[in-house]
């Protein structure tokens, strides 16, 4: 069970108008309501190594963990009318939001500089409506009949009351026939912690299930040094250099098996992943089946063909 998305416990409107003659009245309309619920991504963590940047995941254990501040406003309004022959001429003059209350739009993570501490550490902000007056040097007739009131936005940094989780391990692995079984696990990571390490804790211990049967624990590779790069821009990357320690075991699945990992470490809860059963393997006939589609060449590459091979499963 969770909240739906525009589950308000509170809404309310109250709207008062006076009329004072045929010519002039006046109104208000004051509205409260609950903030939205909105699901916000609690955990990283990271996928499988890949060549180009760290292939981050963010995920939510709960839907819709999270309820923006109250929204309320006051708005007034003024109309004057003109009878016309024919017709009816109506003048009116508004104002929004006229004590200025920022209502919450948007909620996202930014890296804020504490001068305290002199670093940059991660916060919870929340972009919030801002009325600002026009200060632009205009008559004070002018500025009184449009009210000068622009609509701008401002940021602001929240707490978040929502349930802080543990971090979890985490299992990657892709499973093929034949080929030893290779996993990597790290642990998820709190979204506003500062320390962005995710690599496995030393005592993590992973166990290799095929078909339900228990086939031996995974050996703890050396840590190697993964090089992948990242963008500075559209033109140029720069490397990643990041650990990646991975678990590997000497057995080769077959066709049709179905293989579970388990990892388990002091501290964290037990956790595991399992396939459906493995696919056959695909076998390519080349032949006359390779054909060449295209050439590109480019200033560090000249004269590179790029290459797809056609064929039938």
């Amino acid at each position: 069970m969770f909240p739906a998305k525009y589950d308000r416990r509170h809404d309310i409107s109250v709207t008062v108008q006076h009329k004072f003659s045929d010519s002039f009245d006046l109104s208000g309309t004051w509205v409260f309501s609950s903030g939205n619920c909105g699901t916000l991504g609690t955990q990283i963590y990271e996928g499988l190594p890949n060549d180009w940047g760290e292939f981050q995941h963010i995920n939510a254990l709960e839907r819709n963990n999270f309820r923006m501040g109250n929204y309320h406003r006051l708005d007034l309004g003024a109309n004057m009318h003109f009878p016309l022959n024919p017709g009816l001429l109506t003048l009116n003059f508004s104002v929004y939001n006229v004590y200025n209350h920022n209502n919450p739009f948007l909620v996202y993570t930014d890296y804020v500089y504490d001068e305290s501490t002199q670093q940059a550490e991660k916060k919870l902000m929340q972009v919030r409506s801002q009325n600002l007056q026009n200060k632009q040097n205009i008559r004070r007739v002018i500025l009184l009949l449009i009210s000068a009131i622009l609509l701008a936005s401002c940021e602001k940094e929240i707490e978040f009351k929502g349930e802080q989780i543990d971090p979890k391990l985490v299992i990657n692995s892709i499973v093929e026939p034949g080929q030893p079984v290779k996993a990597y696990i790290s642990k998820s990571i709190f979204f506003l912690d500062n320390d962005s390490n995710m690599q496995a804790p030393d005592d993590v211990v992973a166990t290799l299930y095929v078909n339900g049967n228990r086939i031996g624990e995974l050996t703890r590779q050396p840590d190697t040094v993964w090089t992948g790069y990242e963008y500075v821009d559209m033109d140029s990357v720069k490397p990643i250099y990041k650990i990646v320690p991975a678990f590997v075991s000497e057995y080769c699945p077959n066709e049709g098996d179905v293989v579970k990992i388990t990892a388990s470490a002091n501290g964290f809860d037990d956790v595991e992943g399992s396939t459906s059963p493995v696919p056959n393997a695909v076998t390519w006939s080349l032949g006359d089946c390779q054909t060449k589609l295209w050439e590109v060449s480019f200033e560090e590459y000249e004269g590179d063909t790029i290459w797809t091979i056609i064929g039938q499963l």
